[in-house]
């Protein structure tokens, strides 16, 4: 599948190339990856992936720390009140509280320092992920390349071929009009000309 959409986007990027022949720009392999890599939707899953992992690794930290809750409250009562005589007065009266809570854990069979190696291994998996899926993109594209590479080595090599047939039957047709060749060898040279032309 990924090959497939890897040969595709390929395909595509030489295809615009090609029609685009005022703004042609000439990538290099190089080129080729990075575009695929920035543009690849499993590599951008695979850094949230990544980047989510390391926010768990963070908060896996954070829990081993301890902990502090503060709270302040402050109360005001204005007007007539009971007084300690038993008697009504005007007394305007103000309260302050406050608390301060911390907890922090000594010991719990392991469990904080195992969940951060926990969660570290787990960014170790994905980071490897990631990389794996960067590689396996480059070696797509790499392959598609070398078989591009072999495409135009091939057309090279049947180009020269052609060119060494065309020497083969005008030399043979020099050959038959001094009498020294028979005419169905250069017959039959023009056919086997004919059909590699046909193939290349």
């Amino acid at each position: 599948m990924m090959k497939s959409l890897l040969t595709f986007f390929l395909g595509i990027i030489l295809s615009a190339g090609a029609l685009n022949l005022q703004a042609q720009n000439v990538w290099d392999l190089q080129t080729c990856f990075d575009y695929a890599i920035e543009n690849n939707l499993q590599v951008k899953r695979q850094e949230i992936s990544t980047r989510y992992n390391e926010i768990l690794v963070k908060q896996a930290k954070d829990d081993k720390l301890p902990n502090l809750n503060g709270q302040l409250s402050n109360d005001f009562s204005f007007g007539r009140s009971l007084t300690y005589d038993n008697t009504y007065d005007n007394i305007n009266s103000s309260s302050v509280a406050g608390g301060l809570n911390t907890n922090i854990t000594l010991y719990n069979g392991m469990t904080l320092s195992n969940t951060v190696k926990m969660r570290e291994l787990d960014l170790q998996a994905t980071m490897a992920d990631l990389q794996k899926t960067k590689d396996d993109i480059m070696l797509s594209i790499s392959a598609e390349y070398l078989e591009i590479l072999f495409a135009e080595e091939l057309e090279l090599v049947a180009e020269a071929t052609i060119e060494v047939t065309k020497q083969q039957i005008e030399r043979t047709r020099q050959l038959v009009d001094a009498g020294s060749e028979a005419r169905g060898h250069c017959s039959k040279l023009r056919r086997n000309w004919h059909a590699k032309s046909w193939i290349w």
